[in-house]
């Protein structure tokens, strides 16, 4: 999943640890906590959505930067992934898997939840399903750059409210539609497509650009709305409760995008414990963690690991692939950006002259 160092808030980072530690008890602990990988992906986009209003409406950071960081933070990791995965899922997985090339090509595009029509991203045929988050936050990431963009060349025509605003509206109304079965999900599920999974981003992002704008009051400070927001989001989230968890896709991503909002006013004790290094080191491996352990939980599913073996190979996997790939291919990529930028400018400053 996604992280931005331009924060570099210790409990936000703590914030992004927990995220992939619920997705891997979703996935290696318990069954009865199966629900808690969802959880995390859930906490994935609402942090995303507060860091992407931050950067495209309230720094307004140039969209070719923007897109820049993006890239080499999310693509060069992910078409390994795929890579590694296409050779396994056809050479070395229990049950070989020739993947097709329209779907190939389509997972390396973010549109798999979409595309082929006749496979679902869930089939299991190879280790691609939990691909569909991604899908979510780059779609949210361009729509999120389109309404930037739109806001500046109308110049206050189209406000940042009214467009973040509208945006939360029509996801609603889109869930809502799926939800009472006035439209179809195709094949994939609906609960993946991004104009109802992008719910939480969106809201997080406009939650953002509205405190931005009205800082003071009760609301925006006092700590009691990130306690009460969570509490209740884990009440909506808890499957037990039938007709809330129903509701829960319409409800829990609001009430988490208030609580990643107002992270800044949790008493000290828990922006601490937030804070642990562990929990962080988590966080900034994420991304790599949340590909790799994939294929490690498949062969869970199926019987051919224990769910610890799992757990400890999968996140070894996401290190070695943060530490030897990731990172340094991101820095590589920036520090070349930075330097184009410079050069840029530099000419730029040479014609003015």
């Amino acid at each position: 999943m996604s992280t931005l160092n331009q924060t570099n808030v210790p409990y936000l980072d703590g914030w992004r640890g927990m995220a992939i530690i619920l997705v891997l008890i979703g996935h290696f602990g318990p069954a009865r906590f199966w629900y808690l990988g969802r959880l995390g992906v859930m906490l994935f986009f609402v942090l995303s959505g507060f860091f992407m209003a931050r950067l495209l409406f309230i720094k307004k950071v140039p969209l070719s930067s923007f897109f820049a960081k993006r890239f080499s933070r999310i693509v060069p990791t992910l078409w390994l992934f795929i890579v590694v995965m296409y050779f396994y899922a056809r050479y070395g997985q229990p049950k070989p898997y020739v993947i097709p090339l329209d779907e190939l090509l389509s997972t390396f595009l973010f549109m798999g939840t979409y595309f082929p029509a006749q496979i679902s991203i869930w089939a299991g045929n190879w280790s691609n399903g939990h691909l569909w988050s991604l899908n979510v936050e780059e779609h949210s990431y361009l729509f999120l750059a389109a309404g930037a963009f739109l806001i500046a060349k109308t110049r206050g025509r189209l406000s940042t409210r009214m467009f973040m605003l509208g945006a939360v509206l029509a996801i609603m109304g889109v869930t809502l539609l799926y939800m009472t079965g006035l439209i179809t999900d195709g094949t994939s599920p609906w609960r993946t497509h991004t104009e109802v999974a992008a719910l939480g981003l969106i809201a997080s992002a406009a939650i953002s650009v509205l405190r931005n704008r009205e800082q003071s009051g009760w609301f925006n400070t006092s700590p009691v709305v990130p306690i009460v927001a969570l509490a209740a989001a884990a009440i909506t989230f808890n499957p037990r409760y039938a007709f809330l968890w129903n509701v829960s896709i319409l409800v829990a991503p609001v009430l988490a995008a208030v609580v990643v909002n107002h992270a800044e006013n949790f008493p000290a004790l828990i922006k601490q414990w937030m804070s642990l290094r562990i929990l962080r080191w988590f966080g900034v491996c994420s991304f790599s963690i949340y590909l790799w352990q994939m294929p490690l939980f498949s062969r869970v599913l199926d019987g051919t690991i224990s769910k610890p073996l799992g757990l400890v190979l999968g996140v070894a996997l996401g290190t070695l692939s943060f530490y030897c790939f990731e990172n340094p291919v991101r820095l590589y990529l920036n520090r070349r950006w930075a330097e184009h930028e410079m050069n840029q400018a530099a000419r730029l400053g040479g014609i003015q002259a």
